[in-house]
């Protein structure tokens, strides 16, 4: 009897077994239709739903710039979110008004599978680990991807269906044996994996068509960048036209066909604005939409297009109209009327930080497309991009003021806008463009910009890799920085980006890493070491050179090591002997002489009448020391200070000690020069040869200085 009861007792364990197995049957497809989401996926799920119903009949229009941005940006965040809840709530925050309805549908599909991940949370407390599959995947497909100009874990499709399973396996084997996972929660992982290699198989047509649709349109928007940088306006006007033709109200289009109008209006090019613009244009004011002052003042076709393409992208994009605006202020000071150009330039710059996260949406879509940063024609798109977005360079609201008050010769204005720019630039927490805004005040503010970075050549930069614990080695991915201030200026409230170029990049190229430590006060003389900087994935041996860009609460400027700056003091010197022709430097120095309102002949007579030597005998044992004073002023110039030139190598004497005190910049010289010499000052913009008397009663004079 006992044995029977035995006999019962396993057949009814096996039947209630046998019953839960089918109940919970890990082999069974999730349902992808009728299913009740949780509530933790419920609200990004009645978001995607409540789009669906306003593209109820399948057959509305659609963005294709807002569908790929949600195809890339969600990808991106899957990647990159730290957790399923982080993931959900972007989802939840997304807009998805003009997205196509079959990529809503298919990305539907993916809440039953983020659902069974909330069901494991609740059951296993598993959901960050499984979490870490699903995000280990798309990253495994994204590193995939990059030789492929495709984004995300879509990417790895085209090459069937055997690879999405690959890459995928790959993620989910390595987090089982990470975490050694028990057999229960392991089934379910396996079901989970198979959902969503599923997904994935299912996304991508929909994936890669829209993409096809986004490639061309990003054909014509390309020629028109590139229409731009050449000068080539009319050209770019075609290509913009030919956007709007394909896609009406087009973001980019309406900004680069404004643009390429603008132009055109200034160049007085004979190109006819099309017939329907020329329509609209006669029913806007017909309708009363353009004010007494758009009747007189845009009598040009070409400007009276624009004004009318601004307002409408105004109208189109409220929460994206800072371009828009800056457009508006370029058209008004191109009219000459600067008043009202400010105003539009003061409205730009108080909208770009707070639309900075709208306009750059659509960034990840260009990085995307890898390919763009294998040329230098694609990385000018990239940052003219950038520049459209963030409000940087030729679109800095701050930069088009400080050009006009430099214009009407207002400096001290001129430089106020230069630190208001970079102040909200380093603020933004994008800063790909600081280093293409510093290169933009170099070329086209520079009479404004360079006396805020006076000392900049008087302050180095030094780095090198972190020393490990105990100094027992060091660390590849850690920089120690030091700074040495060699002027007698306190320089406060420090901050420093590091602008690295590595082994591969374009010689044009930086990363810039902000460094996250901040000094109060760097005194005169003093130098200073930094926290180690993390430089992330890049290794301290592949860095070819780095420079930095530092920020107080009066200036701005370049921090360069004594090789950098040698040799920019010396590339006029390589100008003016031909083996190097750069009408930069040619540009850069006349725009010096003029903001500056001084000619070679005058900066002469000041290098003359305010230099001083003195010689300061050795002890018995001979030798002395010669020490030199020049007026401050050079140090604008950033020079390069040898008694007898540069390329005399086996003669020429560099100072011990170059520094600048009071209203001078103090030079020392350890080793007497024999007889009567030159002392040469070399510059990008202008050098100069000093002669250096000797005197009868062993002292020395200043005799002529000519421009070399």
């Amino acid at each position: 009897m006992k044995k029977f009861w035995i006999v019962v007792l396993i057949i009814g364990v096996a039947g209630v077994g046998w019953y839960l197995y089918n109940r919970l049957d890990f082999s069974k497809s999730i349902d992808l239709e009728n299913y009740d989401p949780s509530p933790e996926c419920a609200p990004a799920y009645d978001v995607l739903e409540s789009a669906l119903e306003g593209c109820a009949d399948g057959t509305g229009e659609y963005d294709i710039e807002q569908t790929v941005r949600i195809m890339n940006s969600l990808e991106v965040a899957q990647s990159r979110s730290e957790s399923f809840d982080d993931f959900l709530e972007y989802m939840a925050r997304q807009d998805y008004r003009g997205v196509a309805r079959d990529v809503l549908e298919v990305k539907r599909r993916l809440f039953p599978i983020l659902d069974e991940m909330n069901e494991l949370r609740r059951t296993q407390k598993e959901l960050e680990s499984v979490w870490y599959c699903i995000r280990h995947a798309t990253r495994l497909a994204a590193d995939h991807a990059a030789d492929m100009g495709a984004s995300g874990v879509l990417a790895i499709c085209s090459g069937g269906g055997s690879a999405v399973k690959e890459c995928v396996d790959v993620a989910f084997e390595a987090y089982t044996e990470r975490e050694e996972l028990k057999r229960k929660t392991e089934s379910r992982l396996n079901r989970l994996r198979r959902q969503y290699i599923a997904y994935v198989e299912a996304y991508a047509p929909v994936y890669y068509k829209y993409m096809d649709e986004w490639n061309a349109l990003c054909l014509d928007k390309d020629r028109a960048y590139i229409n731009l940088y050449a000068g080539k306006t009319a050209d770019a006007y075609d290509s913009a036209e030919r956007v709007l033709r394909r896609h009406p109200g087009n973001r980019e289009g309406l900004l680069l066909k404004a643009i390429a109008l603008i132009r055109l209006g200034r160049e007085s090019r004979s190109v006819a604005v099309r017939p329907e613009d020329a329509a609209l244009n006669q029913q806007w004011l017909n309708d009363g939409r353009c004010t007494e002052y758009d009747r007189q003042t845009l009598a040009n076709p070409y400007y009276f297009t624009a004004q009318r393409l601004l307002e409408e992208y105004t109208e189109l994009y409220p929460a994206m109209a800072a371009p828009a605006l800056l457009l508006k202020g370029m058209l008004e000071e191109q009219l000459g009327h600067d008043v009202r150009a400010v105003a539009y330039y003061e409205q730009a710059a108080v909208e770009y930080p707070r639309q900075a996260e709208a306009l750059t949406d659509l960034l990840d879509s260009y990085v995307n497309r890898s390919y763009l940063n294998q040329s230098v024609e694609g990385r000018y798109l990239l940052n003219y991009y950038r520049a459209t977005m963030e409000g940087a360079g030729i679109f800095s609201p701050n930069f088009r003021k400080a050009a006009l008050f430099a214009r009407q010769g207002n400096r001290m204005e001129s430089q106020e806008e230069i630190y208001k720019h970079f102040f909200r630039r380093g603020s933004q927490a994008v800063q790909d463009c600081l280093l293409s805004d510093m290169q933009y005040c170099e070329e086209f503010l520079y009479g404004s910009f360079k006396p805020m970075m006076l000392e900049q050549s008087y302050v180095d930069l030094t780095y090198e890799p972190a020393a490990k614990f105990l100094g027992m080695g060091r660390k590849e991915n850690r920089l120690k920085v030091t700074l040495t201030n060699r002027s007698d200026s306190r320089i406060e409230n420090v901050r420093i980006f590091l602008c690295v170029h590595t082994v591969g990049m374009y010689k044009d190229d930086y990363d810039v890493i902000r460094m996250s430590q901040m000094r109060n006060v760097i005194g005169p003389y003093e130098s200073v070491s930094f926290d180690d900087v993390d430089i992330g994935q890049r290794k301290a041996e592949d860095i070819t050179r780095i420079r930095a860009i530092v920020m107080t609460d009066d200036k701005v400027g370049w921090l360069d090591n004594d090789e950098v700056k040698r040799q920019t003091a010396l590339s006029g010197l390589r100008q003016l002997a031909g083996s190097v022709i750069d009408s930069r430097i040619e540009v850069k120095a006349f725009r010096f002489m003029r903001d500056m309102a001084t000619d070679a002949k005058t900066l002469c007579r000041m290098v003359k009448e305010r230099t001083s030597v003195d010689f300061e005998k050795g002890g018995w044992l001979g030798g002395g020391k010669l020490h030199v004073r020049l007026p401050r002023l050079l140090a604008l110039l950033s020079p390069c200070y040898t008694i007898h030139p540069v390329e005399d190598t086996g003669n020429v004497i560099h100072p011990a000690e170059n520094k600048l005190v009071g209203d001078s910049v103090e030079l020392i010289f350890d080793k007497e020069p024999d007889a009567s010499v030159d002392l040469y000052i070399y510059s990008e913009i202008i050098s100069f040869a000093v002669e250096l008397q000797r005197r009868n009663d062993g002292g020395y004079a200043v005799g002529a200085v000519r421009k070399i």
